[in-house]
């Protein structure tokens, strides 16, 4: 069922990993105890200034950090390998997506040093994608597939490697949505599902990998649970994303993985 390229080098990304709020520089840096890697949100406010928020009332709260802050404290961190960052651009506003990126761009061009930890855009719609491909191909973009606790008949749809091979992307995230708490019973598992969608999209990865010796990594979100952390990284995934990043490094390290 699994990958036969997957890579000992392995992604701790941390979520949350504190007790600090999400999206905040102390949550970062408490994270990085036991994560060699971050993802955070990105939203762009009326007056253009890109801050770590995500929510709909973000321009009325104070004491929210800017993409600048940061980078600012990012560079100094030896221990962080990726950052990986959503852009929070819906689909119906995409013509956003250039302005946010060129405000990144401004931002990334005054950073000295220069970061050595590589920087991953993250976006679910492929109308954003479509926006900025073209226009800032000095930035590394991924296809952030939302698995919906929903009903699926056609799991081709929900791949996300063959969207990362259209757009050239070296990295796809697939996320797994726990359903919530509803009386109405799921006829299908969304863990299996899940997974049968995964193993299709390592499937296309593989082949990929053998045709054009092109390697796209494959991250998986947000898992807390040990025995299904341990089923992804036996399937093959690159990194997971995970609130419990002490927890996930150990499991990683128990399995063979390189994390430093």
């Amino acid at each position: 069922m699994g990958s036969i390229y997957s890579s000992d080098n392995f992604l701790v990304i941390a979520r949350k990993g504190s007790k600090f709020p999400e999206n905040t520089i102390p949550a970062f840096q408490k994270a990085l105890d036991g994560a060699n890697s971050l993802i955070a949100d990105l939203s762009l406010t009326r007056d253009r200034k890109v801050v770590l928020w995500y929510g709909e009332d973000k321009d009325t709260h104070i004491n929210i950090s800017t993409f600048q802050d940061l980078m600012e404290w990012a560079t100094t961190q030896v221990k962080l390998k990726v950052l990986l960052l959503k852009l929070r651009v819906p689909a119906n506003e995409s013509h956003l997506a250039p302005v946010l990126l060129e405000e990144i761009r401004k931002t990334m061009g005054a950073i000295h040093p220069a970061p050595r930890f590589q920087l991953i855009l993250l976006t679910p719609h492929k109308e954003v994608l479509n926006r900025v491909r073209n226009k800032f191909d000095e930035f590394l973009f991924s296809y952030d597939q939302e698995l919906e606790p929903v009903e699926i008949t056609n799991y081709h749809r929900f791949t996300t490697v063959p969207t990362a091979m259209n757009f050239k992307n070296s990295f796809a995230s697939i996320g797994f949505l726990a359903p919530p708490s509803i009386h109405e019973p799921f006829t299908q598992d969304p863990w299996l599902v899940y997974k049968y969608i995964l193993t299709l999209d390592f499937r296309i990865r593989d082949n990929y990998k053998k045709n054009t010796s092109n390697y796209i990594k494959i991250i998986s979100w947000t898992f807390n649970d040990e025995k299904k952390i341990r089923c992804l990284i036996n399937l093959g995934v690159d990194g997971i994303v995970t609130d419990n990043p002490k927890m996930l490094r150990r499991i990683a390290l128990d399995m063979g993985k390189n994390i430093d």
